[in-house]
């Protein structure tokens, strides 16, 4: 039977709002944190210097057993805490000013081509079962392929070696992966491991305080900013991201209608320091038709705040304290439900009462006599990829997953047993159940 490998998707998270504290000149020396996956990378340029290949961080995901897995590789949800993580580092076979020719060029598909695995790292609490890995994982995961790279509070941090045996794409580079793959272990020594932690869970009950301007240079306290509303949605963006402008236009409609709830929009241009940054958001702004109130970051918002990608939203109450977690991304549709909810319950209910229940999709595989088919794999299927789920000893699969119709198909099977490539079955939205049927042959 072929491995499955639940994580074949391009995840569509914002990487490129990432923070990342430069360690050196060049795109290959920095350091970046991790926090819900309780890693910090060290790409130092003494790893990097000869390297002619473009070396970049490829994936970072953090999965609870809340979250759901295609929702994330999606890019529609953001786990903030990692009972199970991924994360990767990828090389290509590519000088970073040919990388970027193709990207300006539209043919991205040459990058995709060049792409090697390098670094694969697998971070998953201590005491999870094989079932619950599965389940949080979104299909199953061999640890046999795996080494331990660390042990701590309660989490194993694994490497994963088996990455590297993809063949190379262009062999003018293999001598210099070679030399890298042989500093794989240095590069991951000299990382940090912890626990990991939600960096915007810490912020709830932070209390806000600072002194500013709006775009146009006009005083803004925040004490008098705040009490204006009874809640406000303080939308951390920047000039240069995409994302960030797409959402003003509808960010201005609901600071209308919120208007009528004592709530509010307030942005905060987070990369205000250059005047024409200034002017760039303020063009972006009056392009967009977005009306309401933007902020130049003040003085200590590091310190106040956490943000890693863009845009990112807290919630604030009269008083300038934070309530909540953040909404890291920019997810329109959760704004004003997490307003709504804020009114009609309080703070302490508001997370439980916001969390969707999540249907359950069950798949029976048999064989053409109805006998199980163990070890198969079903996808769960949606547009923007799908999620595989293996069956268990009874041929059954169970996805508990985003309320969607899903199309089902067997996605990989034992070796004896044959199955058809595609096919028109579909379930959901709400909780169902099939069997397919694939031949043994």
């Amino acid at each position: 039977m072929k491995k499955v490998i639940c994580l074949t998707l391009a995840l569509l998270l914002c990487l490129s709002g990432l923070a990342l504290s430069e360690a050196g000149e060049g795109m290959n020396g920095y350091v970046a944190e991790y926090p819900s996956l309780g890693f910090t990378l060290r790409l130092l340029n003494q790893y990097m210097d000869d390297i002619k290949g473009l070396v970049t961080p490829g994936l970072a995901m953090a999965l609870d057993s809340e979250s759901d897995p295609l929702k994330i590789l999606m890019g529609d949800e953001m786990a903030k805490l990692a009972e199970v993580g991924f994360f990767t580092v990828t090389y290509f076979c590519l000088t970073e000013e040919e990388y970027d020719a193709n990207e300006e060029s539209g043919n991205s598909s040459r990058n995709l081509e060049a792409e090697m695995p390098f670094i694969s790292l697998l971070v998953i609490k201590d005491g999870l079962s094989p079932e619950e890995l599965a389940r949080i994982a979104g299909g199953p995961v061999d640890l046999s392929t795996m080494e331990v790279q660390a042990k701590v509070d309660g989490y194993t941090f694994y490497k994963d070696r088996s990455v590297s045996k993809k063949e190379l794409p262009n062999q003018a580079y293999a001598e210099e992966y070679e030399l890298l793959l042989s500093r794989v272990d240095d590069i991951l020594n000299s990382c940090d491991y912890y626990a990991p932690y939600n960096p915007y869970a810490e912020k709830t009950g932070t209390k806000l305080s600072f002194e500013t301007t709006d775009l146009d240079g006009n005083p803004i306290d925040s004490a008098e900013l705040f009490s204006r509303h009874a809640y406000t949605l303080l939308n951390i963006w920047a000039s240069w991201c995409g994302p960030c402008a797409e959402e003003l236009a509808e960010l201005d409609a609901i600071n209308n209608r919120l208007a009528a709830v004592d709530c509010g929009v307030v942005g905060l241009l987070e990369d205000s320091a250059k005047e024409s940054n200034v002017e760039k958001a303020k063009g972006i702004m009056a392009e967009k038709g977005a009306h309401y109130l933007c902020i130049k970051a003040p003085e200590g918002l590091d310190d106040m705040l956490f943000f890693q990608y863009y845009p990112t939203t807290y919630v604030i109450d009269r008083s300038g304290t934070v309530v909540g977690d953040a909404i890291v991304g920019a997810y329109v549709d959760s704004y004003e439900k997490t307003i709504m909810t804020l009114l009609k319950n309080g703070p302490s209910e508001a997370k439980e009462a916001a969390q969707e229940e999540k249907p359950t999709y069950t798949v029976r595989v048999v064989d053409q006599n109805g006998d199980p088919v163990p070890e198969a794999a079903v996808g769960f299927c949606l547009d923007t990829g799908c999620i595989p789920v293996e069956t268990d000893e009874n041929g059954v699969a169970v996805y508990s997953g985003a309320p969607a119709r899903y199309h089902i198909q067997v996605v990989d099977a034992p070796d004896e047993y044959d199955y058809p490539d595609d096919t028109d079955f579909y379930l959901g939205p709400e909780s169902g159940e099939m069997t397919l049927v694939i031949t043994k042959e």
